[in-house]
């Protein structure tokens, strides 16, 4: 009863929002006629693949959605009508905990859940007035995609760049799944649950993106269209460091580890070792039987922290053959070099912090010579070797790499250089999800499923109560039978990270319905890469970086072209909202709570003053606007031209709904020139205007440099649109039903004239060519939505007036 009723309540919504779209904007039916035909016309143009990043299906637009997707949108367009065949496809990244969650919530199927939001939101974005590529849709969750991304896992294993192995992993206790480094905040705390992680020791999946790292980092110089934000968010991930290594052999080894490997930038500093650091992942550390170590520190590194704890056990300087104690310490991170540093705390802040904590012993072995050695701190500067056998009176410079030669010529250690990036953990215990394609053996190990059994489909079950990973309670769904010997075995019952299923769905959309393979290289080859991008900034590591390395992976193979995905990158800003605070607590007020007397916010019915500030739309800061009744009230062209008009793409914008009236004003005015041309082309002779004809020339240049991917100034565009319209509205009153007049106005609306003509006659029932048209029944059906129209093509109109 639970589940019908939440049917009906979605069934309702649905209805409503398909009510209001057929009152407040021209119908579908016109944008289908406008729209016929042209995939026919474009065959044989050059081609542009321009998209969006699709959303997860959370069941409703928010503001973020509308900007990122009229962005998109207006490229879309303004590439079309420069003689371009354009790709604009939308799809939904449909898998992941917040569906899952959701439905174990509600008691239901996750699939129910996804399904229903899809085609809520499907509905919306249609409302919106978009032009996608509907045919070309695709759904992360839906077997028939999923299959290729268990088809791509195999190509992965096959290459030896998908492998298993027992790690110490990030655990959230909320959502009890191990998480991915990236997906840790600098809090230690979860991206998605808020909840801070916890270590646990499990066998888990893991992608070599390691072995791509020099391409990942070099390749970032070719992206000349992408931001240097993201660039440089990239290469700090990455985290490249160029230094050396050496080798200090264990006092006692064991029969897994005879030396530890440490990395440094500062070999000048090697006689000054007086002991070693272990990050608390490291196996020494993780091995050690003493609960007060494994137990005592922390595995979310700290930068200052003094917190650690010695090990009982030494290593020798291979520089003075000096016995030094080795430390886990949580200022060592795990995820640089080998986990492990050489203390020097004379000449290196932490280490001197950590020292000092722990009476360690510090001893200088770089100085200023002009300078009295100030003992109280570490000397981090470069100066001359004291206290450093041959290499004393040295520069720091020339003992640099006076050492490393000597330890190359001698065989424990030499130049190195290291990243911070380590393989991408994909293994997650979580039921929504695409299944691992792998059978465990008794017999055989690990075994791959065969391609032919793909796609291996998940289970429909309710997920009313679940913890944890259902899919390994499920002994029907993981029994099986070995594919090598016939055996009895079971399957992999971890699912793959969500951010596999977006590292590659761009390649599919050109070839969405291919079913014998994962895409055709050859069309590939037509579309690929996508000329333009857009998307949050939010996403400049993790979705990004997967999807160049799959990338590069799938170019490795052979079966793309290019080694990069995205060749033009546009991320747009945060859209803000008014945001009011109560000024002694704190706490977040809801709109109702307060007064606004001439821009300033009191509580409700108070002169007490409350704090304002624009902040990310947010449900908890009750600061949100839902896009569905403000495109009823407004039409959808208005919210999209106030969207480009208040900020660039790159700005964060701050929604103000009392601006939208001036865009409504702006279109009405477009629609009364309009019909002055009507109504003056009936009755008055031609009359040439030159100067008019210039302005819209003047016009078009500018827009169209504004419009290319290499500015996208949309508000810059609008403006010079506005200023045209200006020139048009001199015009004086007798002059309007010239063609030249005509003409200008072309420039805002060319498209539905000339392709909406026959549909409109049929529709509306008037004649509706540029002359002589009978406006009056047009304009009491659809009114504002008409000049709407035409400015939401008016930048198609641009292109297509370039053959003037």
């Amino acid at each position: 009863d639970k589940l019908r009723k939440m049917l009906r309540a979605r069934q309702l919504q649905h209805s409503r929002i398909i009510q209001t779209s057929r009152r407040s904007h021209t119908s579908h039916a016109i944008r289908r006629y406008c729209q016929q035909g042209k995939k026919d016309e474009e065959i044989g143009k050059p081609k542009k693949y321009t998209l969006s990043m699709f959303p997860y299906p959370s069941g409703n637009l928010h503001m973020g959605h509308v900007r990122v997707y009229t962005l998109v949108d207006v490229l879309a367009r303004f590439q079309k009508m420069q003689g371009y065949q354009v790709l604009n496809p939308m799809g939904w990244d449909a898998f992941g905990l917040p569906a899952e969650n959701a439905a174990i919530e509600r008691g239901m199927n996750p699939a129910t859940w996804t399904r229903m939001n899809i085609a809520q939101m499907k509905t919306q974005l249609q409302q919106l007035g978009s032009e996608f590529d509907w045919d070309k849709e695709v759904t992360t969750c839906d077997p028939s995609y999923y299959k290729w991304t268990q088809a791509l896992f195999l190509e992965l294993y096959a290459a030896g760049l998908a492998y298993q192995k027992n790690a110490m992993v990030n655990w959230d206790p909320v959502d009890l799944t191990v998480l991915a480094n990236e997906q840790v905040d600098q809090q230690g705390r979860s991206w998605r649950s808020g909840a801070l992680v916890e270590q646990k020791q499990l066998k888990q999946w893991f992608f070599k993106i390691t072995e791509f790292v020099e391409p990942l980092l070099k390749d970032l110089d070719t992206l000349k269209g992408w931001p240097d934000q993201v660039k440089n968010a990239q290469r700090n991930w990455i985290g490249e460091s160029q230094g050396a290594f050496f080798e200090f052999q264990l006092e006692n080894p064991t029969p897994s580890m005879k030396s530890i490997k440490i990395f440094t930038t500062r070999a000048e500093t090697l006689y000054g070792v007086t002991y070693l650091a272990l990050s608390p992942s490291h196996e020494l550390v993780t091995q050690s039987s003493d609960r007060r170590i494994t137990g005592g520190i922390s595995t979310q590194s700290t930068h200052d922290s003094t917190q650690g704890f010695p090990l009982g056990i030494f290593a020798i300087n291979p520089a003075n053959n000096e016995k030094v104690p080795i430390y886990a310490a949580e200022y060592v991170l795990g995820e640089v070099g080998s986990g492990a540093v050489m203390g020097v705390p004379a000449h290196d802040s932490r280490d001197f912090k950590f020292a000092k904590f722990h009476q360690i012993p510090i001893r200088y072995v770089v100085s200023d010579p002009e300078k009295e050695l100030d003992t109280t701190s570490a000397y981090t500067a470069e100066g001359v070797m004291k206290n450093s056998g041959n290499f004393d009176g040295k520069s720091t410079e020339e003992a640099r790499k006076a050492i490393i030669d000597m330890a190359a010529q001698h065989s424990w250690g030499g130049i190195m250089k290291t990243y911070r990036l380590r393989d991408w953990l994909i293994s997650r215990q979580r039921y929504w999800g695409t299944p691992i394609p792998i059978i465990h053996c008794g017999n055989c190990g690990i075994v791959p499923v065969p391609e032919k059994d793909l796609p291996v489909v998940l289970p429909e079950v309710n997920l009313k109560g679940v913890k944890g990973s259902i899919l390994a309670q499920l002994d029907d769904w993981k029994n099986c039978t070995c594919p090598k010997c016939s055996g009895k075995a079971v399957r992999e019952t971890d699912t793959m990270d969500t951010f596999i299923d977006s590292s590659w769905y761009f390649l599919r959309y050109p070839d969405a319905h291919n079913s014998e393979k994962m895409f055709d290289p050859e069309i590939l080859k037509q579309w690929m890469p996508v000329s333009a991008y857009v998307g949050g900034i939010e996403h400049a590591i993790l979705h990004l970086l997967y999807s160049r390395f799959i990338t590069k992976f799938l170019h490795r193979q052979g079966k793309l072209e290019n080694s990069e995905p995205f060749l033009n990158l546009i991320t747009q800003g945060m859209v803000q909202g008014k945001t009011y605070k109560h000024p002694e607590t704190g706490k977040f007020l809801k709109p109702d709570e307060i007064d606004v007397i001439s821009d300033v916010a009191y509580l409700k019915g108070t002169e007490t003053k409350v704090s304002s500030s624009w902040e990310k739309m947010s449900k908890s800061k009750y600061n949100g606007v839902d896009p569905v009744p403000v495109i009823s009230q407004f039409g959808s062209d208005a919210v999209r031209l106030y969207i480009l008009f208040k900020a660039p793409p790159a700005g964060n914008l701050e929604w103000d709904m009392s601006q939208i009236v001036g865009q409504t004003r702006w279109l009405q005015r477009i629609t009364s020139l309009v019909q002055d041309h009507l109504d003056g082309a009936k009755n008055s002779t031609d009359h040439r205007l030159p100067n008019l004809i210039g302005a819209v020339h003047e016009t078009i240049d500018h827009v169209t440099k504004c419009m290319s991917i290499e500015s996208h100034s949309f508000n810059v565009a609008i403006s010079r649109m506005m200023a045209l319209s200006n020139v048009i509205g001199d015009v004086p009153i007798e002059h309007r039903g010239s063609s030249d007049f005509g003409h200008a106005l072309r420039s805002f609306f060319h498209h539905v004239v000339s392709d909406g003509t026959n549909h409109l006659i049929a529709d509306v029932g008037s004649h509706c060519s540029i002359v002589g048209c009978r406006i009056e029944r047009l304009d009491r059906k659809i009114r504002r939505n008409f000049a709407a129209i035409l400015a939401r093509v008016s930048f198609r109109t641009f292109g297509r007036e370039f053959n003037f």
